[in-house]
């Protein structure tokens, strides 16, 4: 009888220790955000060429025109900026093809720092 409620007592305390220690929950909710962007580089040079270069220049590049749209000229993103395009396929707004196509939209700091540069004038900086 007594090794029985010490098994019992055993399966009970294991059990509640299983049961109360996990908990779902992501890192944001806990920690808040954890990685910060920033947007100090929010430049051509810095940091706006580079995210293009990596994201966009194999279909909108020297050799690559899709869609008649260059990215990798400060020029052709100035005019980017400047109609509203340029945020407007980045951000995945209606209306519009989202970029980069069929693959994941871009990292918002990636988004925020190209929305910097833009609001900032879109400067050859």
């Amino acid at each position: 009888m007594a090794h029985r409620i010490i098994k019992s007592t055993f399966l009970v305390l294991f059990l509640s220790l299983f049961f109360f220690s996990c908990y779902y929950s992501n890192e944001e909710d806990v920690y808040g955000n954890v990685v910060t962007c920033d947007l100090t580089k929010a430049k051509y040079s810095q940091r706006v060429s580079e995210i293009m270069s990596t994201n966009c220049t194999s279909c909108h590049g020297a050799g690559l025109q899709e869609a008649g749209i260059r990215v990798d000229t400060y020029e052709s993103m100035k005019n980017l900026a400047e109609s509203g395009l340029l945020l407007k396929v980045l951000r995945h707004e209606s209306g519009v093809v989202p970029m980069p196509y069929v693959l994941p939209k871009l990292s918002n700091c990636n988004i925020s720092i190209i929305e910097e540069w833009v609001s900032n004038g879109a400067l050859n900086d």
